[in-house]
């Protein structure tokens, strides 16, 4: 579903002389983003308890305003804040602001489980206080907001966390993030993120699912492991998904999976444009020995760094079930220079597949679907007419 702001809207209908609202369209949508906000609220509070309960767990709030020093969101958009349980907070152009520190201090969400804010201005003590009343948090997705360099989360109920930091609003992007006590945390999904950060996961003892780790993350520590730069002084036996976006380098990647032995499922993207010299070698790890059974590739260009890259893992993988090469191009490319007939796992499934979109994206409703045990395989997403579509 392609997202039309109404600025959009009005001038479709001032070019077609009135006759889309003749036709049916919604001009409801038109009205300013306050009014909207009042009438929304209004109508939940009319509902019989029942039904109020689950049209609020679909209640969402997308806008598309295009003047960033637009007057903040009117305070009774937020007048169901004691029953809301799912709330998505979104615009589709510019920045959207909540209100003022005075006003947002108020606000308690007592029954939130999912929470979204999407290119959203909130000042750091605003962002803080709001997720310190939501005491039954499961999911929470911060995605290209502005206000915040640092956060500090700590919660006894999530488990899903996504954070980004991409903006172009550089002086106030979000630089660093810390999990200090999250014991119920199992997705952490630093998605989307430009410019330097830091991530430094204090007590996440569940946590399983791990990506995209991206060159941009300058530091990235899990515990007393900290990985980007690497230092092996522990192991996470957790992990069990793990998603990069670095280099095809395959000293790297050993040292990861050092870090985390259990890894079973490995997505890979290249982005290096520089030739790195992956000598052969076999190394003895546990996750390629007795864990590792799906691997999938994308952008490959067929370089020599990829091939000696993927080539490593065919000749070590004693376990692996599947692997999946995605290109961007149309080929050809051949199995026979990885060496696919001398595979340590005989049974593994090798299959190469040209996708010219396909890359490391991860859907808004991946993140905070818990039922999916793999937030990062596109192929099961069925999500392309969600209004907040979102894959970076």
């Amino acid at each position: 579903m392609v997202v039309v702001t109404r600025a959009a809207k009005r001038r479709m209908l001032e070019e077609d002389g009135g006759r889309t609202s003749q036709q049916g369209e919604d001009l409801i949508s038109l009205l300013p983003d306050a009014i909207l906000g009042a009438i929304i609220t209004l109508l939940l509070l009319n509902l019989n308890l029942n039904l109020k309960a689950r049209v609020l767990e679909l209640f969402y709030y997308c806008v598309g305003t295009e003047d960033p020093s637009s007057p903040p969101l009117a305070p009774s958009t937020f007048r169901c804040s004691a029953t809301l349980r799912v709330l998505t907070l979104c615009s589709s152009d510019e920045v959207l602001r909540l209100p003022p520190a005075e006003i947002a201090s108020t606000l308690h969400f007592p029954c939130i489980k999912q929470l979204t804010l999407k290119r959203v201005h909130i000042a750091e003590n605003s962002l803080h206080g709001i997720l310190f009343r939501c005491p039954v948090l499961e999911s929470l997705l911060l995605c290209s907001n502005t206000g915040c360099r640092c956060l500090r989360i700590s919660s006894a109920t999530l488990q899903s966390f996504g954070v980004p930091n991409g903006w172009y609003e550089e002086e106030e992007r979000l630089e660093e993030v810390i999990v200090d006590n999250v014991p119920l945390l199992e997705r952490l999904i630093p998605r989307k993120v430009s410019g330097e950060m830091v991530i430094r996961v204090i007590q996440a003892p569940k946590l399983k699912v791990l990506g995209y780790l991206r060159d941009y993350i300058s530091t990235i520590q899990l515990g007393p492991i900290k990985m980007m730069p690497l230092s092996l002084s522990t192991v996470a036996r957790t992990m069990k998904t793990l998603a990069l976006y670095i280099s095809p380098d395959v000293g790297v990647v050993i040292g990861l999976l050092k870090c985390f032995p259990c890894v079973e499922t490995l997505y890979f993207e290249s982005h290096s444009p520089r030739n790195i010299n992956n000598t052969p070698r076999s190394d003895q790890l546990e996750c390629l020995d007795h864990h590792l059974k799906k691997l999938v590739v994308t952008s490959y260009g067929g370089t020599e760094s990829e091939v000696n890259f993927i080539k490593f893992f065919i000749l070590n993988a004693k376990v692996l079930e599947f692997m999946k090469i995605v290109t961007h191009g149309s080929g050809p490319y051949s199995t026979q220079e990885l060496h696919v007939e001398a595979r340590a796992s005989r049974g593994a499934e090798i299959v190469f597949e040209s996708d010219f979109e396909s890359c490391s994206m991860v859907h808004i409703n991946h993140i905070h679907d818990m039922a999916m045990d793999d937030p990062f395989d596109l192929s099961l997403c069925r999500c392309e007419n969600d209004p907040i579509w979102d894959m970076v």
